[in-house]
């Protein structure tokens, strides 16, 4: 049984029930590009199968694993309609999630989880923050409010 207090357990649950999943390292090695720059690059190695639709996202530090960062991307309007910018577009559009700062200590890997639609991103972020402040005491680093 899953628990809000098993941080691991809850994202492995949503990784095996997920449309698709992928992980995209930043920075790659030897390279000087931007995060949206990255990310770009590794959308484009999958298409034309890049996966759409909402889902969450979580920033680990790549050394060691530790968790820095979770995120949600696509929202529905109240008519239950995805709003215009799903978990891609909200990855590129990076102004509220620093991860050229992020890498200041090291390099890190952003996990991406698309959602089937059953899933509200703000619900399933919100479990995985909740599951991470059950264990930890605190929020991940970068989450600065819940």
């Amino acid at each position: 049984m899953i628990t809000l207090s098993d941080f691991d357990a809850l994202l492995a649950w949503f990784r095996a029930n997920s449309v698709s999943r992928g992980i995209c390292p930043y920075p790659t090695p030897g390279s000087s590009a931007s995060f949206r720059t990255t990310l770009g690059k590794h959308m484009q190695g999958l298409k034309p199968n890049v996966p759409k639709g909402m889902g969450v996202y979580v920033v680990t530090r790549q050394a060691s694993s530790d968790v820095l960062y979770v995120g949600k991307g696509g929202e529905l309007n109240s008519e239950g309609n995805p709003k215009k910018q799903d978990l891609f577009g909200r990855l590129k559009n990076s102004r509220k999630v620093p991860f050229e700062d992020m890498v200041s200590e090291g390099a890190i890997v952003v996990e991406y989880i698309v959602l089937d639609q059953m899933w509200l991103p703000a619900f399933v972020e919100a479990a995985l923050l909740q599951a991470y402040f059950t264990k930890h005491h605190r929020l991940p680093r970068w989450n600065d409010k819940f």
